[in-house]
């Protein structure tokens, strides 16, 4: 790979816009009818509407995101088949729905067709620390939301908060999600 052009640059500074301003329709919009999207260890989902939604589904599990950049390469093929692909590595600041927080480094992969649209999209970052109920409760005792729900603290709620991870993990929509110590 080679140095980035400032196009490339500029792109990924507006993608990350779109990442960190949870805006999950625009950035599936990036994509190309087929394209595919891999987030960390999580199955590839494929096309700009399933991808839209998987991403609608993980920054409502979050509060926010913010990206920086460490590196930036470039390639651009040559021909009739001319594609780009960008390595983007970089550093995640999450903010957790608790408001604690967590920075992880990532590295993206990103493919793109003849006319500009995402083909592959692999992100590889280990964001387990994300989720796990130790980090996000700390052991201390999350106060209830509304009347009628009771406070929770990790060992007696432990359950529901790896079953929610575990869940999240699979791309499944989380049955504890209103009441699952990780939403607070």
């Amino acid at each position: 790979m080679g140095h980035a052009h400032s196009c490339d640059q500029s792109w990924c500074i507006s993608t990350a816009k779109l990442i960190d301003g949870k805006d999950a329709n625009s950035f599936g919009a990036l994509f190309a009818e087929k394209g595919t999207f891999k987030f960390g260890n999580q199955a590839s989902v494929v096309g700009p509407t399933a991808i839209a939604a998987y991403c609608e589904y993980f920054f409502n599990m979050i509060c926010s995101s913010k990206h920086t950049f460490v590196s930036l390469t470039s390639e651009r093929g040559a021909g009739i088949e001319a594609r780009l692909r960008i390595a983007w590595e970089g550093k995640c600041e999450y903010t957790r729905l608790n408001s604690s927080t967590v920075t992880n480094p990532f590295t993206n992969i990103v493919h793109f067709n003849r006319a500009g649209l995402i083909t592959r999209y692999n992100i590889y970052i280990d964001n387990s620390n994300l989720f796990e109920p130790s980090t996000v409760s700390g052991g201390m005792t999350t106060p209830a939301r509304s009347s009628g729900e009771v406070s929770r603290s990790t060992p007696t709620n432990l359950t529901p908060q790896l079953t929610h991870s575990t869940q999240w993990r699979a791309g499944l929509q989380c049955r504890y999600l209103k009441n699952c110590t990780l939403c607070f």
